[in-house]
């Protein structure tokens, strides 16, 4: 498939979805990624079909403003040729939590949250009911042009230093369907999230990960519901 009708493809397959929910697509670009924006830990490794494996660079990222209900959000799917990378979500939170958290990838243990070894922060994490479902529609592994890559984490959240937080939802598809965004998923646990914060000040907080595309996805200025 040509490199630009993949993006065509998922331009259409974010504004079907986001209809679907009542969601408003404010406005979408095409970014060209350099190599020097995006640190070596952001790269993703694929498990090639037929040329074995290797780091991911990609070359361009789709990036997407949405808003519904006062929440403005956006959302960024990434490419490299014709295969398509997994996405993320920012969006702006009001409140915060006491430390930096971030779900990592499953192991034969469970979920692997990480709070600066916060063990009540991380308790209060694992028992929550309603953000337990919430990621439990999410995937961790997005199979695209013959490959297959697994993500190392898929939700953060860190304050920003102002009375705010910033969300940031890594997504390799939503249920069987590798290539829908996942507006929906990305919505529930936005509500899962929020109710886990308190509105103490909180100082800023380096996230545990470097997300791919903050630069590309600035939302979390706007100002929270």
């Amino acid at each position: 498939m040509h490199e630009s009708l993949v993006i065509d493809n998922q331009h259409c397959a974010v504004l079907d979805e986001a209809a679907a929910l009542g969601v408003e697509v404010l406005g979408s670009e095409v970014v060209r990624l350099e190599p020097l924006d995006l640190l070596e830990d952001v790269k993703l490794h694929a498990s090639l079909a037929m040329a074995g494996g290797g780091d991911v660079q990609p070359t361009e990222a789709q990036r997407f403003e949405l808003e519904v209900a006062g929440l403005r959000f956006a959302y960024a799917e990434a490419y490299r040729g014709h295969l398509l990378v997994p996405g993320e979500f920012h969006a702006p939170l009001r409140g915060g939590l006491r430390e930096p958290v971030a779900l990592a990838r499953p192991t034969f243990l469970g979920t692997d949250w990480l709070t600066n070894d916060d063990k009540a922060l991380e308790k209060r994490l694992r028992r929550d009911r309603a953000l337990k479902e919430a990621l439990g529609s999410l995937a961790w592994k997005r199979r695209s042009a013959g490959a297959e890559i697994t993500l190392a984490w898929n939700l953060q959240v860190f304050a920003t230093g102002t009375g705010t937080s910033h969300l940031v939802l890594k997504t390799a598809g939503a249920g069987l369907i590798s290539w829908r965004p996942g507006i929906r998923e990305f919505l529930v646990v936005f509500q899962a999230v929020t109710a886990l914060l308190d509105h103490e000040p909180r100082a800023a907080q380096k996230p545990c990960f470097v997300p791919a595309y903050c630069g590309v996805c600035g939302c979390w200025g706007s100002h929270p519901p």
